[in-house]
């Protein structure tokens, strides 16, 4: 589906990533008994796994949508159809003409809406909920994979079509054309103002000492991580070029490991570790300059070649002379395979960990250094929330029965970690579009808690 005629794996695993998001954001709409299941995503060997909870449907609960690609399609629930406008309306998504049934849609035409047996609401196949950015002529199955992120959704001056620029509404000749030209438009508002905005706010906050997370900071904007070379190409700062390089590095590495453990993996069909952690070794060696030219002499510049094609691939961005000296500036390697590490759910042992700290450059990995190779999984940020504000009402019961000097000033088990934990995960979750009242409310209180006692 994602490569044409050609198996694309990598896109697959962004589409799984949309229906993970998606779920989140009906979530964040607050519409009344409205479900959808609790899902996670787990990374393994190169392989991404969507996982959901059961939900009690059967063959005959589907009451709307459609799930034949469009050649009929359900209305049968009036209340359940009045939820789905209610949270497309939230998100700024717009009612839609459906081919060949002639029929009004809230959201994509293959979101399903259940009765289930239970009698409850839910919604589920949600990849798609959200338009597509404009792709290009070589990718033009990227409709199906390169959706535009939420927070730009919800900016847009106009409601937008979550089927436009597909064939869901390719031939609604009175409505299908002005949807594709909201959508184009919004993607045009995309590179045209907020690209260049959020390279101005990473110029403005950035110092020597500025730590952030890139992700954030580009999901708030609603600019996808798929756009770090245009905005690397507009910054101006040294610590930003650097931190967006740095990013960009990282992910063509962690993209290719993947590839390869995928490869390797339709190679041998054997269920053994030994190969894929040899993999893994001669990989994780790549990055830090070995396996490359016999020469040790030739070995920054054909490490700089790898890098470039890499990232040219992914990002379209052409590596300069001053990204070539950060690369090959000290501790530039160990930055980098220390971060690949983490986000492949690698463990090392401790003698390279600290070879990592004292950025010793002369690090070379074997089998033995590799202690594990885990799963890697991400979550509904909903779970990080509901973590989070269950910190929250402990504290308040503590402060409340006016105990909570017993649990002593400071220290993980302490009112102050509870208070910072608490802090860290509301923060995260408000980050990701959790901005209830009440949410909202528990953060300032605990803001002022912090400051007040601590």
């Amino acid at each position: 589906m994602y490569g044409g005629k050609q198996r694309a794996d990598d896109k697959a695993i962004k589409a799984a990533a949309h229906d993970l998001k998606a779920a989140v954001q009906i979530f964040n709409t607050n519409t009344p008994d409205l479900q959808t299941p609790l899902m996670c995503i787990v990374d393994y060997r190169g392989y991404r796994l969507l996982c959901s909870s059961k939900v009690p449907l059967g063959s005959d609960t589907m009451k709307l949508g459609s799930n034949d690609g469009g050649h009929t399609l359900k209305d049968d629930c009036t209340e359940l159809r009045n939820k789905v406008k209610n949270v497309c309306r939230v998100l700024n998504l717009k009612k839609h003409i459906v081919l060949p049934t002639q029929r009004g849609v809230w959201g994509p035409g293959d979101l399903e809406g259940h009765v289930g047996l239970d009698g409850k609401h839910y919604v589920v196949d949600l990849a798609r909920l959200f338009p597509p950015e404009v792709p290009s002529r070589s990718e033009a199955r990227a409709v199906y994979y390169h959706m535009l992120r939420p927070e730009l959704v919800k900016s847009n001056p106009v409601p937008l079509s979550s089927d436009a620029l597909t064939g869901w509404c390719g031939r609604d000749r009175e409505h299908g054309p002005s949807n594709n030209i909201a959508v184009r438009d919004c993607s045009r508002r995309l590179h045209t103002q907020v690209i260049p905005a959020l390279a101005a706010a990473l110029d403005r906050d950035s110092s020597p000492e500025t730590t952030w997370d890139l992700s954030l900071e580009f999901h708030s904007h609603g600019v996808n991580m798929r756009h770090l070379g245009r905005v690397k190409e507009l910054v101006t700062q040294p610590k930003a070029s650097t931190d967006l390089l740095f990013e960009m590095v990282v992910r063509v590495f962690k993209n290719e490991l993947r590839q390869q453990l995928r490869d390797k993996m339709e190679e041998i069909k054997v269920a053994s570790e030994e190969p894929y952690r040899l993999l893994v070794v001669n990989f994780l060696n790549t990055i830090m300059q070995h396996s490359l030219a016999d020469e040790a002499v030739d070995r920054p510049f054909e490490w700089l070649a790898y890098i470039g094609v890499l990232v040219w691939k992914k990002f379209k961005y052409t590596l300069t002379e001053a990204d070539n000296a950060d690369l090959l500036a000290a501790q530039s390697a160990e930055r980098v395979l220390a971060r690949v590490a983490e986000k492949m759910g690698i463990t090392l042992s401790s003698s390279v960990q600290q070879a990592i700290l004292v950025r010793n450059q002369g690090i070379i990995i074997s089998t033995q250094d590799l202690e594990h190779m885990t799963a890697t999984a991400k979550s509904m940020s909903i779970l990080g929330l509901a973590e989070g504000m269950m910190q929250y009402y402990e504290v308040q019961i503590l402060m409340k029965q006016k105990r909570a000097q017993q649990f002593g000033p400071a220290g993980a088990g302490g009112v102050l970690g509870m208070l910072k934990k608490a802090n860290m995960l509301l923060s995260r979750a408000m980050s990701l579009g959790h901005t209830e009242t009440h949410i909202l409310l528990a953060r300032a209180n605990i803001e002022a808690w912090l400051a007040d006692r601590y």
